[in-house]
C-alpha cells in the first residue's frame, strides 16, 4: 500500500529469452508496392522492373507467379540467429538484393560465413542476421529463373 515506484534495467534475458526473439528480416513490407528488384550474386546481376501490371527483365516479360514467389520469399525471410554488429568485420560480400518499395530503396547484403550459414545486413535494420544457406540459395535467382 505504498506509492513507491522502482525502475530496473538489464533484465531483458529474464523476460525475453533468445527463443522468443523475432527473427524476421523484414526487407519488404508490402509486396504489391515493390517496383524494382536487383539481384546480384557471383557477379550475375538480374534487374526486374515493374511496368504497369507486368514485371520486365530488359524487354522480356517475367512470369508473374515466379516474381510473386520471390517477393514472398523475401518478405518471409527469417534468420536462425541475430548476431552482434562487429561480426561483419573482415567478411567477404557474397551478393546482395535491393528492392524499391514505395520509392524507397532497401538492400540486404549477404556475407559468406560457413557452409551452413550466411550473415546478412539489411538497410532496414541495425541487426546482423545469420541465415541458413538453403534460404539464401533459393534467393539466388537469375534471368532464366523468371523468364523461361
Amino acid at each position: 500500500n505504498q506509492n513507491d515506484i522502482f525502475d530496473a534495467e538489464s533484465f531483458d534475458s529474464a523476460f525475453y529469452p533468445d527463443d522468443y526473439r523475432d527473427l524476421a528480416v523484414r526487407l519488404i513490407t508490402h509486396e504489391n508496392k515493390v517496383s524494382s528488384i536487383e539481384i546480384n550474386f557471383e557477379d550475375k546481376i538480374t534487374k526486374l522492373e515493374k511496368k504497369g501490371n507486368d514485371w520486365k527483365i530488359g524487354t522480356n516479360i517475367a512470369k508473374k507467379d515466379r516474381v510473386d514467389f520471390f517477393l514472398n520469399d523475401l518478405k518471409t525471410l527469417k534468420a536462425s540467429d541475430i548476431l552482434l554488429k562487429d561480426t561483419l568485420i573482415a567478411q567477404v560480400i557474397s551478393g546482395y538484393i535491393s528492392v524499391k518499395e514505395n520509392n524507397l530503396e532497401k538492400k540486404i547484403t549477404f556475407y559468406s560465413s560457413d557452409k551452413d550459414n550466411y550473415l546478412a545486413k539489411s538497410s532496414t535494420s541495425d541487426s546482423v542476421f545469420q541465415i541458413p544457406t538453403v534460404y539464401v540459395s533459393s534467393l539466388k535467382k537469375e534471368r532464366k529463373d523468371f523468364v523461361e
